[in-house]
């Protein structure tokens, strides 16, 4: 009786915290981003969901439903990065460029997401390009993509 109590609770527990999230993408995918992002700082913060972290730091960087900030936008996004999420290093990437900072992490994130296939990568790619940094990483002697 105390074990099936226990599975009942744990699927329960599972079934919120996916719920948080859900709502997530329904509320971005409308393009109620206020909502998105209501529901995924909750699955990023009390569930701990890593795509809810990739969101909400893609709605950091791109000023979606909150004011545009790159410091939270890599916060969010390095979490989901760390974790496996490989367009969040595309992301994370874009984020580098904005602030200038951590360059050589910057062609990893492209690099992977490359390799990976992530369409934003080639979009973040040629913004690389367009940039003019002191030392910029040589794509053209890396593997085609």
């Amino acid at each position: 009786m105390i074990k099936h109590f226990l599975l009942i609770f744990i699927l329960s527990v599972v079934a919120l915290n996916a719920n948080n999230f859900r709502n997530g993408m329904i509320a971005y995918k409308k393009a109620q981003f206020r909502d998105a992002q209501t529901f995924f700082r909750t699955a990023a913060l009390d569930d701990k969901s890593v795509a809810a972290s990739y969101m909400l730091g893609r709605m950091y960087l791109n000023g979606e439903g909150v004011k545009e900030n790159t410091q939270k936008a890599v916060q969010f996004l390095l979490h989901a990065y760390d974790f496996g999420n490989v367009p969040a290093g595309c992301y994370l990437s874009e984020a580098y460029m904005k602030q200038g900072t951590n360059l050589a992490l910057l062609a990893t994130g492209i690099i992977g997401g490359l390799k990976k296939r992530v369409p934003h990568c080639k979009v973040v790619l040629k913004q690389y390009h367009a940039y003019n940094f002191p030392n910029k990483f040589d794509f053209d002697n890396t593997t085609n993509y």
